[in-house]
């Protein structure tokens, strides 16, 4: 994929989204912290490899994360980086829709045994009774929210981080930017849920969950996401990349997203040593991770 188009897809109305959403956020406090609930990072790499701010500020003393659009192929290491020492700790992945004329070439170019798995979920979901409906109102995404909280127990039911999500992706509702969905059984209870938005030529995927129990022989969340990449590809054909978020999962590997590396970026000065033996240690760490 070209660097340069990742990356202006990836910063375009990031910027002017994080500043507006922030504004909405004011009564709530720790802005930046909730913005990266939706917006990821607030830094990310530019084309020399130097740090780029999307919004707020650095944090003076703490370490923090940076999107990139390099490698995640090669083995981590302990990188001296300008005034920071680096490592990769994660990755994210993204979905070049370009390369994929219609929905039955992107479904021809999954594995034989995704395809398999997919024609089988095509069949057995809607004679189960179940549907896909979009996430619009308050009652939607408190659906979403119990599935989330259930999943993640460190967020609880209306916690500011859940707040913060929900007043940014009611601003995204009203401009017609969200494509955000929930996966109900014939019950009408739902078994899996996510949370995008477009932003020019791409769409962010931001949040996925899932309810544990007798659906998971099914895979919901990786149905659900099938269901959404179709639909962009359908509905919504100017949309060039899908960025499907930082962490390392199956179903984005299985979905053909291209891995990219994710920097923990540590402040490179005398009283932060102890942070640089900190970074070693996490080194041999996913060096032994990566070599799994």
């Amino acid at each position: 994929m070209n660097y340069v188009s990742l990356f202006q897809a990836y910063t375009q109305q990031r910027s002017s989204d994080a500043a507006h959403m922030s504004r909405l956020l004011q009564d709530l406090g720790e802005k930046k912290h909730l913005l990266e609930h939706v917006f990821w990072s607030n830094t990310v790499l530019d084309f020399q490899g130097g740090l780029q701010l999307q919004y707020g500020t650095l944090p003076a003393r703490k370490k923090f994360n940076v999107i990139s659009f390099d490698s995640a192929e090669t083995v981590p290491e302990v990188e001296t980086a300008g005034k920071f020492w680096r490592l990769r700790v994660t990755q994210h992945r993204v979905l070049n829709l370009k390369q994929f004329s219609d929905e039955d070439a992107f479904f021809s170019a999954l594995s034989p045994k995704n395809r398999k798995k997919l024609r089988w979920l095509r069949n057995t979901m809607p004679k189960l009774g179940c549907k896909l409906i979009p996430l619009e109102t308050y009652e939607d995404f408190r659906l979403f929210e119990n599935l989330y909280c259930s999943q993640f127990p460190k967020y609880s039911i209306g916690c500011s981080e859940n707040q913060a999500v929900w007043q940014i992706y009611q601003e995204f509702i009203r401009q017609k930017r969200s494509f955000s969905f929930i996966l109900l059984s014939e019950k009408n209870e739902p078994l899996a849920a996510s949370l995008g938005y477009f932003s020019g030529s791409s769409f962010n995927y931001t949040h996925l969950t899932r309810c544990k129990g007798e659906y998971d022989k099914y895979s919901p969340g990786y149905y659900l996401t099938f269901c959404v990449i179709m639909r962009i590809l359908s509905e919504h054909p100017s949309v060039n990349y899908f960025f499907m978020g930082p962490g390392e999962y199956d179903y984005k590997r299985a979905f053909l997203g291209t891995a990219f590396s994710i920097y923990r970026y540590e402040r490179r000065v005398w009283w932060n040593i102890f942070a640089r033996l900190r970074m070693k240690f996490r080194c041999k760490k996913e060096q032994k991770n990566f070599s799994c």
